[in-house]
């Protein structure tokens, strides 16, 4: 897949979710069911939470360091900074 074919994948799926985030729907024909029904369960997170509810941010600070999902997203940071980027971009274009 080119790098415009992707591009192209990124702006539509950020075109559904802004459709589906304003109406509710039209999301059913540009994306997998999978990934409607994530959307639909993320309708009931508040937009105004600025991170996740902690329990008991020192025990999750201490599990974090200790995972070895931290060791893996420290390896592949820059990476994900990118791609965040990216998406902001995109994001960007389709509110044009």
């Amino acid at each position: 897949m080119s790098t415009d074919d992707l591009h192209a994948r990124r702006v539509e799926a950020v075109r559904a979710w802004t459709e589906f985030v304003t109406h509710g729907d039209g999301a059913e024909a540009s994306v997998r069911p999978e990934i409607r029904r994530s959307w639909e369960l993320s309708g009931v997170v508040s937009p105004s939470l600025a991170q996740a509810p902690l329990a008991d941010e020192d025990a999750t600070a201490d599990y974090w360091r200790e995972s070895a999902l931290q060791a893996a997203v420290t390896r592949i940071q820059d990476e994900l900074r990118r791609t965040a980027e990216a998406v902001n971009f995109a994001w960007r274009l389709v509110r044009r």
